[in-house]
């Protein structure tokens, strides 16, 4: 955590933030009194058992215990909720073993071009697109030793 966290609190930039916290505060509505129970019981700190990272902004936590909050899910993109879906732990287990997934999502070209219709003569339409999220690193070849060769200089 001193290496890492030095902070205590992920602000500082390039230090990891414990997302647990604000999960727990913004989703699950707990109190103060609540999370510092909680941190008294686990000895300080909230944590997750398992954790399947594909990427910055790609990840999803898990906690095993009998808390709760059991999962956080992050996917740049994804809208969540949006088609009554949300993600879960185990699609990004899918995922991870080489599956996509997908969400019908709004396509926003311009003010003009997404709501009059060329061809229907007062006509609206929101024109939608199929949004598909896979693991796949594309900045560059990753060697065998972990080194990374950017695609382009």
């Amino acid at each position: 955590m001193s290496e890492y966290m030095w902070g205590g609190c992920g602000d500082d930039l390039g230090s990891l933030k414990n997302e647990a916290d604000d999960h727990l505060k913004k989703k699950c509505k707990w109190s103060e009194d609540d999370i510092k129970r909680l941190k008294d019981e686990i000895d300080g700190m909230i944590y997750f058992d398992d954790l399947i990272l594909g990427g910055c902004k790609f990840y999803a936590l898990r906690m095993a215990r009998d808390v709760k909050v059991k999962e956080i899910t992050k996917c740049k993109g994804y809208k969540k909720g949006t088609d009554g879906s949300d993600l879960t732990f185990e699609d990004f287990e899918d995922m991870d073993g080489g599956g996509v997934k997908g969400q019908k999502q709004v396509q926003f070209l311009c003010p003009k071009m997404n709501h009059v219709s060329m061809d229907e003569r007062f006509a609206m339409r929101t024109p939608h697109i199929y949004k598909k999220f896979k693991f796949a690193y594309t900045k560059g070849i990753v060697d065998d030793d972990g080194d990374i060769t950017p695609f382009y200089y």
